[in-house]
């Protein structure tokens, strides 16, 4: 019997009701039709889509620059970043009882550490540096990340402190997680030269020398979102700090088969209540087999054993942070996200609240849904509907706004079949692009993650660049996007968020096809995997259509992600909310089922640990109810 957990597609498991990226792209063009003939309108003025009014200056801004000088610049943002000298400390005061036991922990192990390191450095004799194997877990609004950082601020400010050659990286599974974390993190794949494709044993080259350089002198490695990183990823984190570490095993005669992860410490973060990985299995899994994997993911069948069995099994210790650092004005919200997280709503204290925001059965005010319509985003359990949405606003702004649209096709080399393949053959770069100035558009690619320029990120076109002389539908040198979440240097004067944005290319693994295109995407709408990691301000409408066979409301995590995209219940709505029996199905699922065992784990271990640090008075011992936040 198939256990049912396995995340095959993007968001659902039905091969009949989600068809991927090529029906997003058809539901997209269906829509786009009606303005067919504005497609890289003949005569339209190219050189003035390159010019923008800014309201900030009260003037045209010529989009055109230096691009190599672009180049430069964003390629400055995914440097690593310093560590300083002089930290604005925080009060670990301020920390709740958990927070504040497992910041003691990890303060107590990097003092054992600072020991053990001066000791191997003034003896000249090797003592093995404490290891560190440790969970850190919470719900949306537990304050993970606050905890984090606080205690990176203190790690990196103890070993600064006392001159020892140790630093902490911090990793995320997505860039738009690396960028909030902040503290130079990085993204999971970036940071092991994990790219798509197959599977290379070792990396070699400048590969090689980045692992090596990387992973040198790392004490401490914490990776964030760690339900969407499965049991076959986690061992091949394992196999790059491995060979990043080789020096160190060298220096220090040590078998690296005796060791995991580099000989480095490990602190695993996230909520297993959010969606699980995809074409993977879940670290929470302990029931998928030979016998039950789908056939496509047969060959990560070694990797996700040893992953299980010989990584997730050295996570002995853990804390569980379940009180929510919220708002009053927004606690019954939360506590329903809440419920809904464990599928134990009710249907009078949630459904039938949230049905108050339904825009076609509600009771929302026209003004309302009229916001709605123009600034939220919408969130979609099915590529398909993400395609009708963009297409159907890009339609709009062609139709109303008089605007030409853009249609960028890709430049490909080494194949006539390379236009054919997918965009995840290339790193999320799509065969075709239509984009209208002034619409919402969302990066594909991590281009300067340290600067928020991060697959994920949204924004919104300000001009699309051609070259000079040239006509639409050429390929043009750039675009430029308003990303409020930039944070790097200023290229227009008086616009400091807005960016330009250059092609990328990427070759498809095993083969000599390429692919050049913009990393970007129309961005009224995405699927709700996409949004995991996202805080979206100007608010959502959540869309979980589905068909006989896929009920996206009963789908373990998705319906909990996409509830809490928003910041409040006002900034939330939903497009034919599904059936209330829709929402009780999810507590017959077997992922949460298996969650619910590991995370009782979990709070056993958390019970034992505090025990053993004698802080039972401080911390909690027994898991929280909802209404105990």
């Amino acid at each position: 019997m198939i256990t049912g957990v396995i995340n095959t597609f993007e968001d659902s498991e039905d091969d009949a009701a989600y068809t991927g990226e090529q029906k997003e792209i058809q539901r997209e063009w269906q829509e786009l039709r009606a303005v067919e003939s504005k497609i890289n309108q003949e005569g339209w003025d190219a050189e003035e889509e390159a010019r923008h009014w800014s309201e900030k200056t009260q003037r045209h801004i010529d989009l055109r620059l230096d691009w190599s000088e672009v180049k430069r610049k964003l390629t400055r943002g995914n440097a690593p970043q310093e560590q300083q000298s002089h930290l604005d400390l925080p009060d670990l005061d301020m920390l709740d009882p958990t927070q504040r036991a497992f910041a003691d922990r990890v303060l107590k192990w990097a003092n054992e550490l600072v020991k053990v390191y001066k000791h191997n450095k003034t003896t000249g004799s090797w003592k093995s540096p404490p290891k560190l194997r440790t969970w850190l877990c919470g719900s949306a609004g537990s304050g993970k990340s606050t905890t984090l950082k606080a205690v990176v601020q203190h790690l990196r400010h103890l070993f600064l402190q006392e001159d020892v050659d140790a630093t902490v990286e911090l990793t995320a599974y997505t860039g738009v997680a690396a960028f909030n974390i902040g503290f130079g993190a990085k993204t999971c794949c970036s940071s092991f030269e994990i790219r798509g494709g197959g599977w290379e044993k070792e990396v070699k080259g400048d590969a090689a020398k980045r692992l090596e350089e990387q992973w040198r002198s790392v004490a401490l490695l914490i990776v964030d979102e760690i339900s969407f990183i499965g049991t076959a990823f986690l061992w091949r984190m394992h196999l790059r700090l491995q060979q990043g570490r080789s020096r160190h095993f060298a220096e220090q005669g040590l078998s690296p088969w005796n060791t995991t992860f580099g000989d480095a410490s490990v602190i695993l973060v996230g909520d297993f209540g959010q969606l699980e990985p995809i074409d993977d299995v879940s670290i929470v899994d302990k029931e998928t087999n030979r016998r039950t994997i789908p056939k496509h993911m047969q060959h990560l069948l070694g990797h996700m054993h040893q992953g299980r069995y010989y990584l997730v099994e050295e996570f002995q210790e853990a804390f569980m942070l379940e009180n929510i650092h919220r708002s009053k004005d927004d606690l019954e919200w939360t506590r329903s996200c809440l419920r809904l997280r464990n599928f134990a709503m009710e249907k009078e204290r949630d459904y039938d609240v949230w049905m108050q925001h339904d825009l076609d059965r509600g009771q929302l005010t026209p003004e309302q849904k009229q916001y709605f319509e123009d600034e939220a985003i919408w969130l979609c359990a099915r590529c398909e509907d993400v395609g009708a949405r963009n297409g159907r606003k890009l339609r709009e702004m062609v139709q109303r706004q008089h605007k030409v649209l853009h249609q960028i096709r890709a430049e490909h080399l080494g194949s006539k079949h390379a236009r054919k393949q997918p965009a995840k053959a290339f790193d999320g770069l799509r065969d075709v692009l239509h984009l209208v100035k002034d619409c919402k558009v969302m990066l594909t690619r991590n281009i300067a993650y340290g600067l928020g320029l991060a697959n994920g990120t949204r924004g919104k076109l300000i001009g699309v660049v051609y070259a000079r002389g040239a006509c639409l539908g050429t390929f043009p040198e750039a675009i430029v996007v308003d990303v409020p979440d930039y944070k790097g240097e200023a290229f227009y004067d008086g616009e400091p968020t807005w960016v330009p944005i250059l092609p990328m290319s990427s070759v498809k693994q095993g083969t000599r096809m390429m692919r050049t295109q913009l990393p970007v995407v129309a961005g009224f709408a995405l699927t709700v995997n996409k949004a995991q990691g996202l805080t979206i301000k100007e608010g959502v409408v959540i869309n979980l259509a589905g068909s006989m066979r896929f009920r996206p409301a009963s789908k373990h995590g998705l319906p909990f992600v996409a509830w809490t995209r928003s910041t409040s219940f006002a900034m939330t709505a939903f497009k034919n909310l599904p059936p209330w029996n829709d929402f009780v199905k999810g507590k017959d699922s077997d992922m949460l089922r298996m969650r619910n065992e590991f995370v009782d784990k979990l709070w056993k271990e958390l019970k034992l640990l505090l025990k053993s640090q004698r802080v039972l008075s401080q911390s909690p011992t027994t898991r929280p109810t909802i209404e105990d936040t």
